[in-house]
């Protein structure tokens, strides 16, 4: 059958916003429970339930509770919010903060247990592990209580971070194990008992900069239990200035913590011995299994696992190296003793994602029961899923093994009505020319998706739109597993160019510095020079250049329109105006971000003037689309409000779409609909084209009806 013959932008596609909010869910933290062969769990995001999380289990049973939402908003962007531990699911509530105890076998309308007694999400907790000897749950604890000041310190430098241990047993009680630090993460007990790991990190550091591993002995349990406590001072044993270390994790027989380090670059693993050293020597610290790619990413979120031990001896690990079209996914065994194996761990098996049933690209991995793995992840066809790989000691040994099993898709492709292969855009890597902010020459990355829809063709000697995609963070990155609000577009008619500007993670330490200090000036440089690339080349139209960002991707979004006339159309999610305003009104886990992107706060103030937006508005000539959540405690809508009176009172085309009840990034089922459709509406309107879709259309301020910008 022909295709019929449209202008880009006006293709109608099956891939609709409704489509894509009512029909997916995000998946999240998944984890295995029990010996033997272990149950999975996950977490769903589902915007059909105003986007509750409700933890699952591979039996396809919801386990939250109804009317409970297993969020929490530690550091605010939350993260292992629950575990399961002996029957038992353990969670935060997103309403009280609450933990929570739940029986899993406990008859339909059985209420949770609470572990902790205030409700007013004042006491916050995440990233907890169950230690049943001790009749306790350890965790960090986020305290807000003298927030609001009341005398002394206010404000974010009055939340206190700790490591708790909560009682089991209902009381409320609670025994602070470790305080002094700005941040904690990732509390760890050895499975012998006798151990705890962690992590902390001070202002102005973020987790990605300067962090330290402590280890300390626990005191043996008490006999009444619910007490907890160290059996001794604690020790930094890794980390430090210059390094980021993450994911502690005692070996099966507790002789050693491995953890990932960025000390020689690239997020790789190390292993320190447990135990006394002696002689005040410190404990040695070894690469574990070098490799020239990253292992892990940046810790926005609580949790995360990028290498698991499978039953007493395998250890499995998952990288990716910048540019491959796939993961890989290692298998190496530590003999009789993790601490004694040699180093650095040769031999193993190495899987390739797409062979057995594995994703091309694994984010999350876990162990589950004695001999398997759970992990999340997706490809170019596919959105991220849950996955169990079984018989992990056969594959190790030179087994076929077998397949792994999808337990849960974010979206069943059945149920879509349509093939999807026919309007599936693959990301292509573009390695493109730039400079950094001394205007060395250099390049930078971008995953390149161009218009595909198996029922439209474009008229002969037209060219697409170009919509320039901006990660937020900054310290974040691009991925290349399906995004259906990417495909959105490229279904549509676009170019969408996906960048991994200086500053990305994924890219090594190096890479990721080179926005240190230079925020709002390399991102701008390598947004703006994807896009002269793909118009120099031919590739898009050079009229319709847009660009859209949220959160820190917004900022550089507005940035870009300041500073240069590259593009002719922006939109800003929950976007950064005033950098100023954000050093002075943000929550506690990015108060002193801007330090170490911009300059030290208020010292460095001429800067933050210089890269601001809102301070530059008279450097705008192109619309800008505005969308805030109204409860966003990370972005303030002030921040919103304030860009949209400037860029209103200069005559610019704009509008602003606040969205009632989401806070930062929108989860709600008809927010997401109506920002994805409002935002291709704007295009539509200020290009001349129009939409396909059935679309409400609202006023854009300074562009009358009839009128565009081309």
């Amino acid at each position: 059958m022909a295709k019929a013959v449209a202008e880009f932008g006006t293709w109608k596609s099956p891939i609709t916003a409704k489509s894509i909010a009512s029909g997916t869910v995000q998946l999240l933290d998944p984890m295995g429970a029990g010996g033997g062969k272990g149950e999975v769990y996950w977490v769903e995001q589902r915007p059909s339930e105003g986007g509750r999380h409700v933890v699952v289990n591979e039996a396809g049973g919801d386990c939250t509770p109804p009317g409970f939402n297993s969020r929490t908003r530690v550091h605010e962007y939350g993260g292992a919010a629950y575990t399961v531990d002996g029957g038992d699911l353990f969670f935060a509530d997103f309403k009280t903060q609450q933990l929570l105890r739940h029986a899993l076998a406990a008859p339909p309308g059985t209420p949770p247990v609470p572990l902790t007694l205030h409700k007013d999400a004042s006491v916050r907790f995440a990233d907890f592990v169950v230690d049943r000897p001790r009749g306790v749950l350890i965790g960090v604890c986020e305290d807000h209580r003298e927030q609001s000041g009341g005398g002394g310190v206010c404000g974010p430098a009055a939340v206190k971070n700790s490591i708790v241990a909560v009682a089991l047993d209902g009381s409320g009680s609670i025994s602070i194990l470790a305080e002094g630090h700005d941040f904690y993460a990732c509390p760890r007990v050895s499975p012998d008992g006798q151990w705890l790991a962690w992590t902390s990190w001070d202002h102005p550091s973020m987790p990605w900069d300067d962090v330290e591993l402590s280890l300390a002995r626990l005191a043996p349990p008490s006999d009444g239990g619910g007490v907890a406590a160290l059996g001794g001072p604690p020790c930094v044993v890794a980390g430090g200035v210059g390094e980021s270390v993450d994911q502690p994790c005692f070996s099966p027989d507790s002789s050693a913590v491995f953890f990932l380090s960025d000390r020689t670059d690239k997020w790789n693993l190390y292993r320190v011995a447990v135990g006394e050293p002696g002689g005040g020597r410190p404990r040695p610290i070894e690469a574990v299994a070098p490799i020239n790619a990253e292992v892990g990413g940046p810790k926005w979120q609580l949790g995360g696992s990028s290498f698991a031990f499978v039953g007493a001896s395998i250890l499995a690990f998952s990288y990716h190296r910048p540019g491959a079209a796939v993961n890989e996914l290692r298998l190496v065994s530590l003999g009789e003793s993790a601490s004694e194996a040699a180093l650095p761990l040769v031999g193993g098996r190495t899987l390739h994602g797409g062979t057995l049933g594995l994703p091309a690209s694994i984010s999350r991995l876990r162990a589950v029961g004695d001999d398997g793995l759970c992990l999340l992840g997706g490809g170019p066809a596919d959105a991220p899923a849950v996955h169990r790989l079984d018989g992990v000691g056969d594959l190790l040994a030179g087994g076929g093994g077998t397949d792994a099993t999808v337990l849960r898709r974010p979206f069943d492709p059945s149920t879509l009505g349509f093939d999807l292969a026919g309007y599936l855009a693959v990301p292509t890597h573009l390695e493109f020319g730039t400079t950094l902010a001394d205007g060395t020459a250099t390049t930078a990355y971008a995953n390149v998706y161009t218009p595909t829809n198996a029922d439209f063709d474009h008229p002969l000697g037209t060219k697409p739109p170009l919509l320039v995609k901006i990660h937020g963070g900054p310290t974040s990155s691009a991925r290349t597993t399906l995004q259906l609000s990417i495909q959105f577009w490229t279904s549509r008619g676009f170019v969408v160019a996906d960048v991994n500007y200086g500053g990305s993670t994924g890219f090594g330490r190096a890479y990721r510095n080179r926005l240190k200090g230079a925020w709002g000036v390399v991102d701008v440089n390598d947004a703006c020079n994807v896009a002269k690339h793909l118009a120099d080349t031919g590739a898009v139209d050079p009229r319709m250049l847009c660009i859209d960002g949220g959160s820190a991707g917004g900022y550089t979004a507005l940035a870009c329109l300041a500073f240069r006339d590259t593009f002719t159309a922006a939109a800003s999610h929950y976007g950064v105006a005033d950098l100023a305003a954000l050093a002075r009104d943000t929550h506690k886990f990015e108060s002193r971000y801007l330090d170490g992107l911009v300059a030290p706060y208020p010292e460095g103030e001429a800067t933050y003037t210089a890269r601001s937006p809102i301070e530059h508005v008279d450097g705008i000539r192109c619309p800008i689309l505005l969308l805030q959540g109204d409860e966003d405690a990370i972005v303030p809508p002030n921040q919103a409000t304030a860009m949209h009176k400037a860029v209103q009172a200069k005559g610019i085309p704009t509008k602003l779409l606040m969205f009632e009840g989401e806070q930062h990034g929108f989860r709600r089922e008809e927010n997401i609909v109506r920002a994805l459709e409002a935002e291709l509406f704007f295009y539509g309107r200020c290009f001349g084209f129009q939409p396909a879709d059935e679309i409400e259309p609202f006023t854009i301020d300074n562009l009358p009806d009839g009128r565009s910008v081309l």
